[in-house]
């Protein structure tokens, strides 16, 4: 027996079949099956479930159900943190804790050959929800920002434009599994989405952060998903798409699938960053700034901006000050739905260290912007 199968025959268990017994999260890699925070009947008193919360277990090669007791990682035993999720990338096993990132290299075929290759201090995650895979690496969240481990080993944070932001939007519980927000891939779109909180515990948390990966920008959806409904995780199905099912009463009733294309919503606005034409010490004027915009609909005034980080937002022009003028409805004017550039003049030359555009389009309607110019000229005069 134990030269056919690699074990012996007198094991109490070598297998998740006993009532009670299961994983925090698991993944195939390398011809075998990972499992992060096992629970498993006791080798030594076969009538005891001992939860593993601080182990890895692997199976046989090739036998995903064959667990030998004995068949586990030994990495950062009794650190006081334990295990929540495990993702693979090419050759290495990537091993999630709430505070750590474990990267272990299994590309050898004998388990005695492989190793620990990295280890990253503050990039866990709080549950298995909150990992996805991309076509090049690894994406994941956590309560400190958005983060993406790359095929070459390197680990990089997308969130770093809205990190004061994210870190409020981010939610987690006090039990295992410790996250409410989580995350998702579309690779239709090569869009990451954050959604706020999975439980539907509070009406308000139904946002989402969306990442386009091929523009490298952040845009903040506002009431993205049905309010106070429990989600399931994401996946991604046979065609590509990126799904996610919410239950009623304790069943899952709803599937959902994201689409990137433009809907007409309400209370939804573009702003970009504090923009200092990357000469932060500088004082500028800035006369004019041009869009390129689609609209059903005319709108009154929708650009406004804020000087110098003070967030606090005015009209950028009157309806006389902006071209093309719409009709009776509004003065930026409706154009089928094709692309336009539009003008906006200031009412007086505004002169700043750095300005925060925000579209805020006032009337209904589905309202697109695809670029944005200003016209500047910087002062040689230093803020004082």
């Amino acid at each position: 027996y134990e030269t056919v199968n690699g074990f012996s025959g007198n094991l109490t268990t070598n297998s998740f079949d006993a009532a009670y017994e299961c994983w925090g999260d698991a993944v195939v890699a390398n011809r075998r099956a990972f499992v992060a925070r096992p629970k498993m009947t006791s080798r030594d008193n076969g009538s005891i479930i001992k939860e593993n919360p601080d182990r890895i277990m692997y199976s046989e090669v090739g036998r995903f159900d064959t667990f030998p007791v004995f068949n586990y990682i030994d990495i950062g035993t009794n650190d006081g943190d334990e295990f929540t999720a495990v993702a693979s990338l090419a050759d290495r096993l990537l091993c999630f804790k709430r505070n750590k990132l474990y990267v272990i290299n299994i590309s050898s075929g004998s388990d005695t050959s492989w190793y620990l290759e990295t280890e990253h201090e503050g990039y866990g995650v709080d549950w298995p929800a909150s990992i996805a895979k991309t076509e090049n690496g690894v994406v994941f969240c956590n309560k400190t920002g958005v983060y993406f481990y790359a095929s070459t080993g390197q680990v990089s944070s997308l969130s770093e434009r809205i990190r004061n932001d994210y870190q409020s939007f981010y939610k987690s519980g006090d039990s295992w599994p410790y996250g409410l927000t989580q995350l998702g891939y579309a690779p239709k779109y090569k869009h990451i989405v954050i959604m706020q909180d999975a439980s539907g515990s509070d009406a308000a948390n139904n946002n989402a952060y969306i990442f386009d990966m091929e523009t490298n920008s952040w845009t903040y959806m506002l009431d993205f998903f049905t309010s106070q409904k429990t989600y399931s995780n994401f996946t991604v199905d046979w065609n590509n798409e990126l799904i996610v099912g919410y239950d009623t009463n304790g069943s899952v009733s709803q599937l959902q699938k994201y689409n990137s294309a433009s809907a007409a919503v309400t209370n939804q606005i573009a702003k970009t960053k504090d923009i200092d034409f990357g000469e932060p010490g500088r004082l500028k004027k800035v006369y004019k700034v041009y869009a390129t915009y689609k609209s059903n609909a005319d709108q009154a005034t929708p650009l406004e901006f804020a000087v110098d980080g003070k967030a606090s937002f005015s009209d950028f022009a009157t309806g006389s000050n902006v071209a093309p003028a719409g009709g009776d409805s509004g003065d930026l004017d409706a154009n089928s739905m094709v692309w336009d550039v539009a003008t906006f003049t200031a009412d007086s030359v505004q002169t700043c260290q750095s300005i925060q555009l925000k579209f805020n389009p006032p009337d209904s309607g589905t309202f697109e912007v695809n670029d944005i110019s200003i016209e500047y000229r910087p002062l040689y005069k230093r803020v004082s």
